[in-house]
């Protein structure tokens, strides 16, 4: 993805591998690093509070008005999604497995809770562990495609 953004902007982007995203923020915060690549709720307390610019997001959200799409900003093909769900162990018995959907599913249907999921610039996609399934293996497609494109060997 830094790859594709510094051709996109012509400039020099070195990646720099993080362990998550607080300290990736910190360092933008602390002014040594100069731009960072995370989930819209990593940087969303540090942007409404004027301390970190948001210049553009995977998908355009009513929470940021003004910033523009990947797309929008001429970088397409940049539309990362982050796929949160609720896992188990592999051997957990399929009974257990739809239980624990029917709960999760009551839960994302909780007006509040999904207000409060959508703050968060977070879109719930409720669905069955198949769907799910289908997602993850959709962004990781699309995950693996920029890896291929920027030449990273894991070492």
């Amino acid at each position: 993805m830094a790859g594709r953004i510094a051709r996109a902007f012509q400039v020099d982007a070195v990646p720099v591998a993080y362990r998550g995203a607080t300290p990736m923020v910190q360092d933008l915060l602390g002014g040594q690093l100069a731009a960072g690549v995370s989930g819209i709720s990593d940087f969303l307390p540090y942007h409404e509070g004027r301390r970190l610019r948001i210049l553009a997001v995977s998908r355009a959200t009513s929470l940021l008005t003004g910033v523009p799409s990947f797309a929008d900003a001429g970088l397409g093909g940049l539309e990362a999604t982050d796929v949160l769900g609720l896992y188990a162990p592999a051997a957990t018995p399929e009974a257990t497995v739809a239980r624990y959907n029917q709960a999760l599913q009551r839960v994302l249907a909780m007006p509040e809770v999904a207000a409060r999921l959508r703050g968060h610039a977070m879109t719930v996609l409720s669905g069955t562990p198949a769907e799910h399934a289908q997602r993850l293996a959709q962004v990781s497609r699309m995950l693996a495609g920029l890896v291929q494109e920027s030449g990273f060997v894991p070492q």
